[in-house]
Parts: C-alpha cells; sequence; structure tokens
C-alpha cells in the first residue's frame, strides 16, 4: 500500500513539473512576446522621430534655402543705383523667358497706377493694362491674388491682353506692393518663384520680396520729389531773378521769362495771351517765345495756339491736353500736347500761358507746378510790365491796323538795310496806296473806311505771312491809306511777283460792310535795294514815285521804279 502511495506520490509529482514547466515556458514566451512588441513599438517611435527630423530637417534646409534666396535676389535688388534696373532684375527672376510669359510692375503716380516696368508684353497689351478699383482693394486685402482655370476667361485683366499674350498665361497672380497702409504699386506674373516650391512658400517669398521693393519704391519717389523741390526752386529762383532785371522792353523780360519756362518744362513753344477789360474776348498774343520754326509751320502753330486760348476762354483750372484729346478739337499732329495756365488777379482770370509741343508725352504735375508758380509770380508783376508795354506799342503800332507805324518801319528798315549792306544782298520795298478811297469815305462814311483798311493790313498780313523770309518781312502803315511791305533778300524778279499777288489778292477780297459790298484796288510802287537807290531815303522816294506812277496811269497797278526799264504788271481783266 505504502508502496502504491508513493508511486501516485511520483507521479503526480512527475505531473506537476511538467505543468510548471510549461507554465514556466509560457510565461517566458510571453514575457519575449511582449519585449518583443516594446522593442518594436520602440522602434517605429524611433523611425516616426526618425522622420519627422528628417522632414523637419528637409524644410529647414528648403526654408534656409529660400532665405539664402531672398537674400542674394535682396543683395541684387539693392544693390543697383536705379530703381528700373532693380526692377528689371526682379522681373527676370518670375519671368524667365519673355516667350512664355509676362511681369510688370505698375506704380501709383498721379492717382493712377501706370506700368513702370515689364516683361513679356507688348506695347498694346500695356497700354491695355489697368487694375479696376475693386481688383485693387482685393490685392492690398489679400496680398497674392491667384487667376487660374474658367476666371482667365472672364477676368478683366487678363481678357484685356492680346491674344498672343494671353496664350502665355496658365496662371496669373496679382501681388500688392505696400509700406504698412501706404499702397505703391501692384507686381503681375504669370509665375512665381521658386517654380518647385509650394504655393506657400512662394508666397511668402513674393510678399516679403514686395516689401523691400515696396520702401526702396518709396525711398526712391522721395528723394526724386526732394530732388524736384529743390530743383523747382533753383528754378522760382531764377524766374524771380528775371523779372528783377533791367530790359530794354518789358515785353523783352517777359519774352526771356517764356523762353526759360519753355526750356524747364520741356516744352517747344509759349505764348502769353490776355483778355481785354472791356469784354470777354481774347486779346491777341502779347508775346509768343521758343523755338523758331519755319515760316509756314509757325503761322499754323500760332493757328493752332490761338485756338487753345479760344477753348479754355476764361476757366481758371489748369488744363493738360494729350495728343487724342488736341486731336478731338481740331488740332492736327503739328501739336501733340499742351498744357494751359491761368492768369488770375482778385479772382478773375485776366489771361492765359498756352504751352505746346510736338511731342506726344504728356506735360506732368511738376512741369504744372512750376508753371502755375510762373503764373502767378508774372501776375503780380503784369501790370507794371504791360503798362509799360502799351506805351512802347502804341509807340511803334498804328492802332487801327495794328501794323508798324512810320517811325517803327524806318528804324527797322534802316537795321534791314545795314543788313543788305554786310550781306551784299538785296531788299524789295512795296508802297500800297488805296484807290479812291477818300471816295470810299464819302460814300459809305469813314467807319466803312476805317474797316477797309483794317481789312487791307490784315489781307497783306496774312499773305506775305506764307512767303518764304516772311517772318523777317515788315509791314506798316505808312500814313492814312498808304502802306509800306518791305522783303528782306527779293530780288526785282520776286517783288515784282509778290506785290502783284499782293494786289490782285485786295481786287478779288469781297470788301462787306453793313450789308454792303465796297470794291477795292490798290496801286503799287517798287523799288528794289540796291538796284534803284542804297539809302533808305532814296529808296522810299524811288517806291513812291512808281507810286504816282501808277496811280496817274490807271491805277490797280504795279509800276517799279527807275531807272530801270519800265515795267509794269497790268491787271487781268476778269
Amino acid at each position: 500500500m505504502n508502496s502504491n502511495v508513493f508511486s501516485l506520490a511520483d507521479g503526480a509529482v512527475q505531473s506537476g513539473c511538467v505543468i510548471a514547466l510549461a507554465l514556466i515556458c509560457l510565461a517566458q514566451y510571453g514575457i519575449h512576446m511582449y519585449r518583443m512588441l516594446l522593442a518594436e513599438r520602440q522602434k517605429e517611435s524611433f523611425r516616426r522621430e526618425l522622420a519627422g527630423l528628417t522632414t523637419e530637417l528637409d524644410e529647414t534646409i528648403r526654408e534656409r534655402e529660400l532665405s539664402d534666396m531672398e537674400i542674394h535676389i535682396l543683395r541684387e535688388f539693392v544693390s543697383q543705383t536705379e530703381l528700373e534696373r532693380s526692377l528689371d532684375l526682379l522681373l527676370k527672376r518670375y519671368v524667365p523667358s519673355p516667350q512664355n510669359g509676362f511681369g510688370a510692375f505698375l506704380l501709383w503716380d498721379a492717382g493712377s497706377h501706370q506700368v513702370a516696368r515689364s516683361r513679356g508684353l507688348s506695347n498694346e497689351s500695356l497700354s491695355r493694362l489697368q487694375i479696376s478699383e475693386p481688383i485693387l482693394n482685393q490685392i492690398y486685402d489679400d496680398g497674392v491674388v491667384t487667376i487660374s482655370g474658367y476666371e482667365l476667361v472672364e477676368h478683366p485683366v487678363p481678357t484685356n491682353l492680346t491674344a498672343a499674350d494671353r496664350g502665355k498665361v496658365k496662371e496669373l497672380f496679382l501681388i500688392a506692393i505696400a509700406e504698412g497702409e501706404r499702397r505703391v504699386g501692384v507686381m503681375i506674373a504669370t509665375s512665381l518663384f521658386p517654380s518647385d516650391a509650394p504655393f506657400e512658400q512662394q508666397a511668402s517669398l513674393v510678399q516679403r520680396l514686395m516689401q523691400t521693393v515696396a520702401h526702396n519704391i518709396q525711398r526712391a519717389q522721395d528723394l526724386v520729389l526732394h530732388q524736384n523741390q529743390l530743383r523747382q526752386t533753383t528754378e522760382m529762383l531764377a524766374l524771380r531773378s528775371i523779372t528783377d532785371q533791367q530790359y530794354d522792353t518789358p515785353l523783352t523780360m517777359i519774352s526771356r521769362y517764356l523762353e526759360y519756362l519753355c526750356e524747364n518744362i520741356q516744352a517747344h513753344r509759349a505764348v502769353l495771351f490776355l483778355f481785354t477789360q472791356e469784354s470777354n474776348a481774347m486779346c491777341k498774343a502779347l508775346v509768343r517765345a521758343g523755338r523758331s520754326l519755319k515760316t509756314g509751320t509757325e503761322q499754323r502753330w500760332q493757328e493752332f495756339e490761338n485756338q487753345l486760348a479760344e477753348l479754355t476762354g476764361e476757366r481758371s483750372e489748369t488744363l493738360r491736353l494729350n495728343q487724342a484729346e488736341l486731336h478731338q478739337n481740331q488740332i492736327d499732329r503739328l501739336i501733340n500736347s499742351a498744357m494751359l495756365i491761368p492768369l488770375i488777379q482778385d479772382d478773375r482770370v485776366i489771361g492765359t500761358i498756352c504751352f505746346t509741343s510736338d511731342e506726344s508725352r504728356l506735360f506732368d504735375e511738376n512741369h504744372e507746378r512750376l508753371a502755375c508758380w510762373a503764373a502767378e509770380h508774372l501776375t503780380g508783376t503784369i501790370h507794371r510790365v504791360l503798362n509799360q508795354a502799351v506805351v512802347q506799342r502804341q509807340a511803334r503800332e498804328d492802332g487801327l491796323t495794328e501794323l508798324a507805324n512810320r517811325r517803327a518801319f524806318d528804324l527797322r528798315m534802316r537795321k534791314e538795310l545795314d543788313l543788305a549792306r554786310e550781306n551784299d544782298s538785296q531788299l524789295a520795298l512795296l508802297m500800297f496806296d488805296l484807290d479812291r478811297f477818300k471816295s470810299i469815305n464819302d460814300t459809305y462814311g469813314h467807319q466803312a473806311g476805317d474797316f477797309v483798311l483794317k481789312r487791307t493790313a490784315q489781307i497783306l498780313r496774312e499773305k506775305v505771312g506764307h512767303l518764304r523770309a516772311g517772318d523777317r518781312a515788315l509791314l506798316a502803315r505808312y500814313g492814312g491809306e498808304e502802306m509800306a511791305v518791305a522783303l528782306p533778300d527779293f530780288n526785282l524778279p520776286g517783288g515784282l511777283r509778290i506785290a502783284e499777288l499782293l494786289r490782285d489778292a485786295i481786287e478779288r477780297e469781297p470788301f462787306e460792310y453793313q450789308g454792303q459790298r465796297i470794291h477795292v484796288t490798290a496801286s503799287v510802287g517798287l523799288a528794289i535795294y540796291p538796284n534803284q537807290a542804297v539809302e533808305m531815303e532814296d529808296l522810299v522816294e524811288a517806291a513812291d514815285a512808281a507810286l504816282y506812277e501808277a496811280k496817274t496811269t490807271g491805277r490797280n497797278k504795279v509800276v517799279c521804279a527807275a531807272p530801270v526799264d519800265a515795267m509794269t504788271v497790268q491787271p487781268s481783266r476778269r
């Protein structure tokens, strides 16, 4: 019995050992698996951490590259002494191939955005490139506005471009250029830089660059403004100095004043017009200054200047006209830009200064600012100048016909004869006398006679103005109904031709006075220096003798003075 008990006990012990051993093995396996699991988790955690560090490192490297790139671009940008060159370099970064893309800087100037620099855009597209106020507000609010997909077909910015330039657009970016709240401009580009970076990084980079661009642009504009102010101060002092100097005549001072203004506002011509006190009609130009022109061109230019003065009338605002606006007012392509500055005294417009140029470049705000100051300064001295000018003008001009009077004509003739002697050239003197003028006064009245004299003077002035060397011709009312025309550098055949042309023009003119037609003719005497005389008194006497012969041999004809063989040009009978 004891033996069985012991055997049973040994069996139980052996079974328990096996079970215990199995449990121990199981426990060890579980511990091993747990450790494996922990190791795998730790390894996964290490992998994730490594991946995160790698990503962070890549981003850091990318940001460093972008930062280096930004620093390089900024160094390149700010190293340029000229703003235009800096903008061009930046455009090359964003538009490496102008055949496949384009870019432009629109800067705020004179109340609107003007294209400052561009790359890859045609001139036609540049002329159409405009951004409306709502779109501008969106650009400045968002910083970067992207136009893509169907928007490209409907958005006004790309649709205003030419078809060739629209073909370069897959995406269009509008970037604000601002310094704080101050709007400086807008950059337009078909791509952002660098091309392989995410949009967020591209947008961040371009916005940072535009902050620097805005600062440099603002600094450049402030510098230009300061330079303009210094230059204008210098110019104002120079203009004031001109009015303070002494001149032979006050009109000489005004002419010098306008000449200086023309040079400094880049105008070709300037004219001072004044209103009469009796009416609102525009006076004839008091002074014309600026570039000399050929005779025919100068006369037409002066007609346009008169037309511009009539156009502005008594308006108290400065008027700047571009090429299109001038053409709308029937000013042809001879003049392509104009600026009119009113002269205001005691809240009344007393005249205007008209500046003109054959260039299409419009006068800018700096030109206008200087011209307005000059007009105001001139207005302050205008009465003193005009009083002297009126006295001098009365001393040399006939009040009725506005031709030179005899005294002024004689003085000019002596100078022209001296010049003819020096140059060994000729001079033609034509003496006109209206036929039966006393009969016109007796029949139609003295006012009708005055009208005939004034219109005859106008005919002579208009016809002579179209002649070669017409700018040197001398016209005068020599006395009563007698008028004189001196033509430097004209020989006998030329003098005869012009005398007959003027005589014929007077005969053809329909003198209409108060509904009545007055038939007017003129007789003409011609003398040539040095053919008929070498001294002025002798030349006038020779022309008068020829005029007397024309009057006594039938009137309405041209007669040349002796000792040249009798040469009489008879009028054609019509």
